[in-house]
């Protein structure tokens, strides 16, 4: 039941926007690329936003340089699509060998589930079709549940955040995100312990907050800065699901270490954290 994984997001490889280096991305991927050799995960998560788009046909080029650096990691990989991966998604689907969709696995002893959010906004949703498919699918194993998506599902708002507090706060969270959580506590009443994390990119920060009994938890940006003091975070993260405890790692310029209880997910051993 113990297993590494290695979560990587908002890589966002293209132009400089703002406070993110996307001139840069690939210089930081190959860096986290070694680094996240090093930790010897089973598994690699990339929580979406890959590029920061420019035109079908650079995007591509952008898409296919970074799919044969992820080729590289010794591992396997899950991907989800972030709302500036607007290749089509088949196309993405193609190019990375890997599912968009929605859908779980059955990884050492845990359910992992993948939920696709894109809607062509900047804060996507949750399908009604991937709602249901989200019920259906933790009434169908017993084993603990950990969750990803691209968007957050927390549903709070993002004050000190300098892109979701005020400018963009409509898109800060996925719109349906109450919806996701009544089907994630409906779980966990059913089956205590069930829905033990939450995870997401998009925010660009570190964030971490408890809801009812499950932790959301923002891994932030690899390429970002403005949490950073200027500085580009290099973010990524470890995460070790073990029968007593889960653990995050965030690595890079401004490392964040949270613990939680595996067998009671409703309490946090270790840290809140937030991106200021």
């Amino acid at each position: 039941m113990s297993v590494r994984l290695v979560l990587v997001t908002d890589i966002h490889l293209g132009p400089n926007t703002g406070n993110v280096y996307g001139d840069r991305a690939l210089e930081f991927f190959d860096e986290f690329s070694k680094a996240a050799a090093e930790a010897r995960p089973e598994l690699v998560v990339d929580l979406g936003d890959r590029l920061t788009e420019i035109n079908r046909e650079t995007d591509m080029e952008n898409l296919i340089n970074l799919a044969q650096r992820f080729r590289s990691l010794p591992c396997q990989r899950k991907h989800l699509i972030g709302n500036h991966d607007l290749l089509p998604k088949a196309l993405q689907e193609t190019i990375l060998e890997t599912n968009l969709s929605s859908h779980a696995i059955d990884f050492a002893g845990w359910q992992l589930v993948f939920l696709e959010s894109f809607d062509g906004t900047i804060g996507g949703a949750i399908s009604d079709e991937g709602v249901r498919f989200l019920e259906t699918v933790l009434q169908a194993s017993a084993a603990p549940a950990v969750i990803f998506s691209h968007q957050p599902l927390h549903g709070l708002p993002m004050t000190g955040n300098p892109y979701f507090e005020s400018d963009y706060a409509e898109h800060a969270c996925a719109k349906n995100s109450a919806k996701v959580r009544e089907v994630l506590e409906r779980a966990n009443a059913n089956r205590p312990g069930k829905v033990r994390l939450c995870l997401n990119g998009h925010a660009h920060w570190m964030d971490s907050c408890t809801i009812g009994s499950i932790p959301f938890v923002t891994v932030p940006s690899l390429s970002e800065s403005i949490m950073t003091d200027g500085v580009p975070a290099r973010a990524w993260a470890t995460l070790d699901l073990n029968a007593d405890t889960i653990r995050l790692d965030v690595h890079g310029i401004k490392p964040v270490t949270l613990e939680f209880s595996a067998r009671k997910p409703h309490r946090t051993l270790a840290g809140t954290a937030r991106g200021r």
